[in-house]
């Protein structure tokens, strides 16, 4: 498992480093362990229900019993990670033509921070999907090789959102209009880690290695006060685990 969290480590780091903005590519394995996303999410695949909910109406009576929920195997957890991994691919890439414009002067930067806030919402409720379906899930016994997976593909996620909101920052500012609606994206985002970790705590320690040396480099910058609830989750409750 070692091996394979430095093989993750080294994909988020891709994945930090520059803007995902390419539809995903062939298949390729990396270290013979864990998946890219490249290989994880193919272009032509699309968001799709996973979760079974089912009701249950008593005879003779109005009220319906709660609805059903959870994911109650790997492989619904994997197709419901790919999913948001492939959507929030298509969001982030919106976001970053804003940046783009922004950039080349077509955009100023109080309209780009306009023009991303409902953007952002967009991938707010991404997030909130897959926390939905999560929700109420028990524990799930994953094999080795589907940790890995689900490993390679949260830490991908999370580097998609981080090093999207990275970039806006970077060109158009912390503005206040966004401070809410990032704030809002990473509450979700480490709700959702909550959620996968109670799920398959084996990639706790993958998970903290990989993610941790990301939200460091920003948490000295200005984007401290609205990362808050994603450091807050690493440095708590899933802090002084054995790497």
């Amino acid at each position: 498992m070692k091996a394979a969290f430095f093989s993750v480590l080294a994909l988020a780091a891709t994945a930090f480093a520059s803007p995902i903005s390419t539809p995903v590519g062939d298949v390729k394995q990396v270290n013979g362990a864990v998946k890219t996303a490249e290989q994880l999410v193919p272009g032509s695949v699309g968001v799709e229900q996973i979760v079974d909910e089912a009701t249950k109406t008593p005879i003779k009576t109005p009220i319906k019993a709660p609805v059903k929920r959870g994911i109650t195997d790997p492989q619904q957890l994997i197709t419901t990670l790919k999913g948001a991994v492939h959507t929030l691919n298509s969001q982030t890439t919106g976001i970053n033509d804003i940046v783009d414009k922004v950039k080349a002067g077509d955009l100023t930067k109080v309209a780009g921070a306009t023009k991303a806030i409902p953007m952002f919402e967009e991938v707010q409720s991404t997030l909130n999907e897959v926390v939905t379906k999560l929700t109420g899930a028990a524990g799930l016994n994953v094999p080795d090789v589907d940790v890995d997976t689900v490993l390679s593909l949260v830490v991908v996620l999370v580097s998609q959102v981080l090093n999207t909101v990275k970039t806006v920052i970077s060109v158009i500012g912390l503005r206040p209009e966004l401070i809410s609606i990032l704030h809002s994206v990473f509450q979700i985002l480490s709700k959702l880690l909550t959620l996968i970790t109670g799920l398959v705590g084996a990639i706790v320690p993958g998970l903290v290695s990989a993610l941790t040396p990301l939200l460091s480099g920003l948490g000295s910058s200005a984007l401290a006060p609205v990362l808050t609830p994603l450091s807050g989750l690493l440095s708590g409750p899933l802090a002084g685990l054995p790497l």
